[in-house]
């Protein structure tokens, strides 16, 4: 079992940002450090270009904002390890959850494999809209390719 430490003031800074965007996705790359347990998240990079590639269904992540957060990591004493997104609901909608989508995990699969093991974690915080509030909920996922046999 891997812990992820998640402190209650970048939950918080998350929810807002994502609450803001709600319909879109909101979207950062988690710093922090691997421990004894699992990750200890500390410090949240937002890319300013997100904002330009949001909607309801992804964020067009660039390599470049990775480029970006492993110098500012540096300069923390910290790591790049994963990035955390949200998905929106409308009450309604049955399928309001923290899973990842097919597509959510091919995309980590990919972090992992073209970072050389750094992209470790993916967080999905669901954004569900009941009535006038917003709700948030988080979870965070392994980066791993799980091994499936056709036959």
């Amino acid at each position: 079992m891997v812990k992820v430490t998640f402190p209650f003031k970048l939950s918080s800074k998350f929810h807002k940002a994502a609450k803001l965007l709600f319909p879109n996705e909101e979207y950062a790359i988690l710093l922090g450090r691997e421990t004894a347990e699992g990750f200890c998240i500390d410090h949240l990079y937002f890319p300013t270009e997100r904002l330009n590639s949001q909607s309801p269904d992804y964020v067009k992540v660039r390599p470049n904002w990775f480029e970006t957060a492993q110098e500012m990591a540096e300069m923390l004493e910290l790591e790049v390890i994963g990035d955390i997104h949200s998905h929106c609901y409308e009450e309604i909608d049955s399928t309001a959850g923290t899973d990842p989508s097919e597509a959510d995990w091919e995309y980590a699969e990919s972090q992992r494999l073209e970072s050389a093991g750094i992209y470790r974690l993916m967080g999905i915080v669901r954004v569900l809209k009941k009535g006038d509030k917003l709700s948030c909920r988080t979870r965070f996922w392994p980066a791993i390719d799980i091994p499936v046999i056709v036959r």
